[in-house]
């Protein structure tokens, strides 16, 4: 790893407000965790099952593998790719409205309990305690997050992915319609709360 790169990475890490955005960034996971875990306790397998009219039209397609893959490809272009390389002083910032969704999303999920509307992506990264909860989603919401948080042909990148994936989860039963559109209204929520509040996180210019 070249010298630039090194002092890039020891500008971030040693940046008080990443710090900051990675406790966010922790809060959230343990916030998602505890609400997942809380649902199961609290409702067991127990969960109703409700209409959906899209899913209820569309044909269905044991797709996991792909719907999961997307917004993990998602992730790793934004911040590996486009942040690193594009947007370097502004990753805290970046991180900290990601970690402000999932928070949002956690608790939503514990305000309506409802089941997958199939047997959810349990197997993914052997990550089964994340199944419970669906409101909104996590995978759509991200993207989306992505777009609104890019430039130039980037965010025709994030777009095209946020639509791929929402269709990828409809047909392949993994949310049901609303938890993909009401994602977009909680990312740009958060968006929208992070360009007034919080625009100021990024990491301090050095002379």
């Amino acid at each position: 790893m070249s010298g630039m790169h090194m002092k890039k990475l020891r500008d971030l890490f040693g940046s008080r407000h990443f710090c900051i955005a990675l406790l966010a960034v922790m809060a959230a996971i343990f916030t998602n965790l505890f609400a997942s875990l809380f649902i199961w306790w609290k409702y067991g397998e127990d969960l109703p099952v409700v209409p959906d009219l899209l899913l209820d039209v569309l044909p269905f397609f044991e797709i996991a593998w792909l719907y999961n893959c997307v917004p993990v490809l998602g992730f790793l272009v934004f911040f590996v790719v486009y942040a690193y390389n594009k947007a370097f002083p502004r990753i805290p910032y970046f991180l900290l409205l990601v970690g402000l969704f999932y928070i949002a999303r956690g608790i939503a999920i514990v305000l309506t309990p409802i089941a997958y509307p199939n047997e959810p992506f349990t197997d993914f990264f052997l990550i089964k305690v994340f199944r419970f909860g669906v409101n909104p989603s996590g995978h759509s919401g991200s993207l989306f997050l992505f777009f609104l948080l890019s430039g130039g042909n980037y965010k025709k990148v994030f777009l095209a992915m946020t639509v791929l994936d929402g269709v990828l989860m409809l047909l392949g039963a993994a949310h049901y319609s609303i938890d993909i559109f009401a994602s977009f209204f909680f990312s740009y929520s958060v968006y929208s709360l992070g360009e007034k509040h919080f625009s100021y996180f990024r990491l301090a210019q050095r002379t």
